[in-house]
């Protein structure tokens, strides 16, 4: 199964209009910087905490470069999840974009 794309644009797009962030990054990366409002879910606890993610609507999933977050979606993808989007470029890219962080 695949899973899609998208650009940091695209992204900001999402979150203008409320979609939900997930950034599977650990908690020290994420407390250097993160997008507002994203729910925090490392990609080491994701065996115990892969429940929290919402099944019922679209979710961006995002990490530092987009590699784990992809990671992560193409094995959720293949475990039946098929709402979640990963934000190419991760949390770099967003930046670079200019778009909001804590």
């Amino acid at each position: 199964m695949v899973f899609k794309n998208y650009t940091p644009h695209t992204a900001k797009d999402k979150f203008d209009a409320q979609v939900e962030f997930i950034d599977v990054r650990e908690t020290n990366e994420y407390a250097m910087a993160h997008i507002p409002g994203a729910k925090l879910i490392p990609l080491s606890q994701m065996n115990e905490r892969f429940q929290e993610i919402p099944q019922d609507r679209e979710v961006v999933v995002y990490c530092q470069t987009g590699s784990r977050s992809a990671y992560l979606c193409q094995v959720l993808a293949e475990n039946g999840f098929t709402n979640l989007v990963n934000l190419a470029g991760g949390i770099e890219a967003w930046y670079h974009a200019a778009y909001p962080v804590e």
